[in-house]
C-alpha cells in the first residue's frame, strides 16, 4: 500500500510518460510531422491520465484503493476509443478542451 495518493504519479515510467508528452508536443510534432507524432502523444496520456485521475479521486474521498486505479484504467481507454471513434465525442472533447483553454 502506498502513503499519498499522488505517489503513482512520481514512479519513473510515469514521469517519463509526462517528459515524452511535454516534448512531442511542444517539439517534436513541428520538428517531424507524421502519424507517429500523434501516436506517441496517445500512448504517453494513456500511460499519465490514468494515475492523475486515480491521484484526484483518492485526494477528493481521502480512500486509497486498488479498485480505483483499475477504474480509471478502464475509464480512460474507454473515453479514449471513443474520442477517436465517434464524432459526437471527438466534438465534445475538442469543445471541452477549448473552454479549458479559455481562460489562459
Amino acid at each position: 500500500m502506498y502513503s499519498s495518493p499522488s505517489n503513482g504519479l512520481i514512479h519513473p515510467i510515469p514521469l517519463l510518460a509526462i517528459a515524452l508528452l511535454v516534448f512531442n508536443d511542444h517539439y517534436a510534432k513541428a520538428a517531424w510531422p507524421g502519424w507517429w507524432t500523434g501516436k506517441l502523444s496517445d500512448m504517453a496520456g494513456m500511460v499519465f491520465f490514468p494515475l492523475m485521475l486515480q491521484a484526484l479521486i483518492e485526494l477528493w474521498t481521502q480512500k486509497a484503493s486498488p479498485k480505483v486505479l483499475s477504474a480509471c484504467c478502464l475509464a480512460t481507454a474507454l473515453t479514449f476509443a471513443l474520442v477517436k471513434t465517434t464524432g459526437p465525442m471527438h466534438q465534445l472533447y475538442c469543445e471541452g478542451l477549448g473552454l479549458l483553454q479559455w481562460p489562459l
